[in-house]
């Protein structure tokens, strides 16, 4: 039996520097290997973030294409709630606990295994430059991504995109909405094509 409690997460964010661009938006959703729910019924994690000076840099495809997040922000749209991002460590903190994660024994942080397409080399590199992200927070070294198990090694160039994992699971739907749940159900969706079936041999 295959057995691994993991956290799928995806970011919006202003641009690509870590440095000089933020994190506007946050999902997680967690599976469980050993009892996969239905996609409706997974624990799921969902904020826009607002940072502390209410004042955003970015690069203008990557504004452009999160403009729905700047409606929740300027008050337009709320179906997405906003907190903020000196909160969102903590908070993330405590669903993980609700969720059966537990801390270490000698600090606050939980450790978790964590799994999104281009994690490790993007999500990552912002998410722990969040406030209080360390000192609640611990990702495992090794991150989950679905590209490696569905490149073609015959024909690919480079590691495949989400869009192109969704295909090669023969999900129906491959379009990437760019919505930060919506995104992380997306890796969770191609990646149980492979253990489930794996499960069922």
């Amino acid at each position: 039996t295959i057995y691994m409690k993991y956290v799928s997460i995806d970011i919006e964010t202003t641009g690509i520097i870590p440095e000089f661009h933020q994190v506007i938006e946050f999902a997680a959703v967690i599976e469980d290997t050993l009892n996969p729910l239905p996609l409706e019924k997974l624990p799921k994690f969902h904020y826009v973030i607002r940072n502390s000076e209410n004042l955003y840099s970015g690069e203008a495809f990557a504004i452009f294409l999160n403009q729905r997040i700047f409606e929740i922000l300027a008050g337009k749209d709320n179906s997405v709630e906003i907190i903020r991002e000196k909160d969102l460590a903590y908070l993330f903190n405590l669903f993980l606990k609700k969720n059966g994660f537990e801390e270490s024994p000698r600090s606050s942080q939980i450790t978790f295994h964590a799994a999104g397409k281009c994690f490790g080399t993007f999500d990552k590199l912002f998410l722990e430059r969040l406030p209080n992200w360390r000192k609640y927070l611990q990702i495992t070294r090794r991150v989950i991504d679905p590209a490696i198990l569905y490149v073609d090694w015959e024909k690919d160039e480079g590691l495949p995109n989400l869009e192109t994992c969704k295909s090669r699971a023969g999900l129906i739907d491959t379009s990437i909405s760019h919505v930060a749940d919506e995104d992380a159900l997306d890796v969770i969706k191609v990646l149980r094509k492979t253990y489930i079936k794996t499960q069922t041999q």
